[in-house]
């Protein structure tokens, strides 16, 4: 009896054992699968949140299952039907930061079930890192970004101020926010001798900081008057020397020649053709106080600074040099006399 119960549970045994390699036989491994993971946010936090992937958007798993199922995987995952939704919530307790990082873990029971097929995460592959942003509304004013130079006047945005949400790490620094790059349109004349009235709508910018933004509303109504064009001219101007009117003295460059006390400008201001705009150019010695020393001799002066006078809506690219060395001469000298200028200026070569 003993005997015939033992050769029951050896038979059993062995045809489990037998049952056991078959099914291993037909079994196959799919390894280092990568799934593409997308997250979003929870309803209740997508409207106080933004969410930032640090990297790449995926994780890696292993399919194990006959070779006709995985056949059939691998066909899915080539036409790109695999992925993986997950739903993230933000955490409560780091509600009053503006940013935080976080890591989204993904399990092994998050991955996408098959028929027949068992799936399993690598461990060490199965991490996503990521960024949360805290969202703020802000009233921001409205800078038209444009490429026109000095040629805009007169500019009105309408509204002028509009409310912008995004990352509170980007607003809160921000006091204005800008239009897209402004190009006039090909109906203006952009060569007129005489200011062109310009209107239309631009929109504002949806990113700051490579962060999204949304502003309300999300386009304005631009209104400016188009000065003429505007040119640079070079030209080489003579120094003079204001002086009061009852000045003794006698102001002379050092240097000879016909250039001696000249000087070259950039004027930029508006087209007149080739005809250069006037310009004059002096030393101002008014207000100088200069006393004699008990002689005669002419005394030196050098790098005083030159005053311009241009016509209206023209100026100079930069500021202008200063004066070469030039020779105040006495020509009444009396022994320790000062002598002081008054208002009444006139004009010295």
């Amino acid at each position: 009896m003993i005997d015939r119960i033992f050769s029951i549970a050896v038979a059993v045994t062995l045809a489990f054992l037998i049952w056991l390699h078959a099914r291993n036989r037909d079994q196959e491994i799919l390894d280092n699968v990568p799934i593409p993971v997308t997250i979003a946010l929870s309803p209740t936090d997508a409207e106080r949140y933004s969410l930032e992937v640090n990297g790449p958007s995926q994780i890696l798993a292993t399919f194990t299952g006959p070779p006709s199922r995985l056949r059939d995987l691998r066909e899915q995952i080539h036409r790109g039907e695999i992925s993986l939704n997950l739903v993230f919530s933000a955490a409560t307790e780091r509600s009053h930061e503006a940013r935080y990082l976080d890591t989204i873990r993904v399990r092994n029971e998050d991955l996408p079930t098959f028929p027949g097929v068992r799936g399993a995460v690598i461990v060490g592959q199965n991490r996503i890192p990521i960024t949360v942003r805290r969202l703020i509304e802000r009233p921001l004013q409205v800078r038209l970004d444009h490429a026109l130079e000095d040629r805009i006047s007169q500019c009105v945005l309408e509204p002028a101020t509009v409310i912008v949400r995004g990352p509170q790490e980007v607003l809160e620094r921000m006091t204005m926010i800008s239009t897209r790059p402004y190009s006039l349109p090909t109906n203006v004349k952009t060569d007129s001798a005489v200011e062109v009235p310009v209107s239309g709508q631009i929109a504002l910018v949806r990113e700051i900081d490579g962060q999204e933004v949304r502003c309300e509303p999300s386009m304005v109504t631009v209104k400016f008057q188009l000065k003429p064009p505007r040119r640079a001219y070079k030209v080489q101007v003579p120094v003079q020397f204001l002086c009061s009117a009852n000045c003794p003295w006698q102001p002379q460059w050092v240097r000879t020649g016909d250039d001696a006390g000249q000087i070259t400008l950039t004027i930029v201001g508006p087209d007149r053709g080739d005809d250069p705009p006037p310009v004059s150019a002096f030393v101002d010695l008014t207000g100088r106080e200069f006393q004699f020393l008990g002689d005669l001799k002419p005394r030196r002066y050098e790098s005083e600074p030159i005053q311009l006078q241009l016509p209206k809506e023209y100026s100079a690219s930069c500021c202008p040099p200063r004066s070469e060395a030039f020779l105040l001469c006495p020509r009444l000298p009396q022994r320790n006399e000062k002598v002081g200028f008054g208002l009444d200026a006139r004009i010295a070569p």
